[in-house]
């Protein structure tokens, strides 16, 4: 019995979800959506207020290169979750992004082909039962934190870059949360600007403070390509250039895939996103 009014508290406490999905198409060699579609999307943003889109796919026609035609993808996703941010539509924060070049089933209308597929889900009101705390077993008092652990959502609390970096030492390893990229690109989304400023100064208040930044990547089986990891910590790199911090405090790294948290092919998005980070070597710390 006490199994049962666990499993019931369980699935009853959890919100119900419907899963929907809506196509949005684009013009032959367009990132933008086109306006048949822009409309459409501007009426489903109206209507679906209350929605958390949980995956992006985007395609293209088979009009050119694989290549080119997966970077064409990915900038439709891009504009895709502008207008999405833009609107205030809700993003899981596991939320799923996926450009295709030329692998994917292509329908004999091209037209149809240059779409971006959004996935999202409606929340419904259920009635929650909720078992009375001093009626649960320490058992299913575990087994409750132990969900409470593994949910994506749960809040993070960061520890300011200042409190890291004062009790850091040469040969520590900082690991900045946060500075996330545009698909496929060294440059930085605008959300991760403010984390790149506050880097900044933690240099600029700390001039005893030498720094190397390294670049890490997920999912990419070959360990020697580094390029991308490269660009991205490159890219760090010359934000605080010009922001005035000298050469002489700085150097930096691509590592791509050879140094992961997890083994690749990670096995959940948490992994991933622990091996796509940003690590801050210092070299020196005489504050």
């Amino acid at each position: 019995m006490r199994n049962f009014y666990a499993i019931l508290f369980l699935i009853l406490a959890l919100p119900a979800f419907s899963q929907h999905k809506i196509d949005v198409f684009f013009d032959f060699n367009k990132d933008f959506p086109n306006q048949t579609s822009v409309e459409k999307l501007k009426i489903w943003m109206d209507s679906n207020k209350n929605v958390t889109v949980y995956s992006l796919f985007g395609f293209c026609d088979s009009i050119d290169s694989n290549s080119y035609n997966l970077k064409l993808s990915a900038k439709r996703i891009e504009s895709i979750l502008q207008i999405l941010k833009e609107n205030n539509i809700s993003l899981s924060t596991t939320v799923e992004i996926k450009p295709y070049g030329e692998n994917f089933k292509h329908s004999e209308n091209q037209s149809e082909n240059r779409r971006v597929e959004i996935f999202y889900e409606e929340a419904k009101t259920n009635i929650t039962i909720v078992k009375p705390k001093n009626l649960i077993s320490k058992t299913e008092r575990s087994s409750s934190k132990a969900l409470e652990d593994e949910n994506p959502e749960s809040e993070i609390v960061r520890i300011p870059l200042e409190q890291q970096f004062i009790k850091a030492k040469k040969g520590d390893i900082v690991r900045i949360e946060n500075i996330k990229f545009h698909l496929d690109s060294e440059e930085a989304v605008t959300e991760s600007i403010p984390i790149l400023a506050e880097l900044y100064r933690v240099l600029e208040d700390n001039p005893g403070l030498k720094i190397e930044i390294h670049g890490h990547i997920c999912c990419n089986p070959d360990t020697q390509d580094t390029k991308l990891s490269y660009r991205r910590a490159k890219f760090i790199f010359t934000f605080l250039r010009k922001k005035g911090i000298g050469l002489n405090r700085l150097a930096f790294k691509g590592f791509g895939s050879s140094r992961p948290i997890y083994k690749i092919p990670e096995q959940s998005i948490k992994e991933e996103r622990a091996n796509r980070r940003v690590e801050i070597l210092v070299t020196e710390n005489k504050n």
